[in-house]
């Protein structure tokens, strides 16, 4: 079974709202290839949704770079509530998926 746009985008954002370190490689080309699949597929939504990740990505990275404790917490804080967002637009039947399997959590 491969991973869905849905899922893998919010273990992305899930990762870097709780992560102490840089952003990820890859996590750009993920959002931009989710975007391209939203697009396409008429959902404003989640590129809306997405299109905030890339900024609150690049306030991060910007953050990190310049060493501002208190902006890279701030754009922790907001991936965050893009993450409880982009939970809500997964289709239902993809949701348990978001979550560990009982033993793993």
């Amino acid at each position: 079974m491969t991973t869905s746009h849905h899922i893998a985008v919010h273990r992305l954002i899930a990762a870097h709202a709780a992560a102490g370190g840089m952003i990820a490689p890859g996590t750009d080309g993920a959002i931009g290839r989710a975007q391209c699949h939203f697009e396409r597929a008429g959902d404003a939504r989640a590129v809306a949704l997405l299109g905030k990740t890339n900024v609150a990505l690049f306030r991060l990275r910007q953050a990190l770079r310049d060493g501002d404790g208190a902006e890279a917490a701030a754009q922790r804080k907001a991936l965050t509530t893009l993450a409880d967002q982009w939970r809500e637009h997964t289709p239902l039947f993809q949701v348990a998926q978001l979550f560990p399997a009982e033993g793993n959590a």
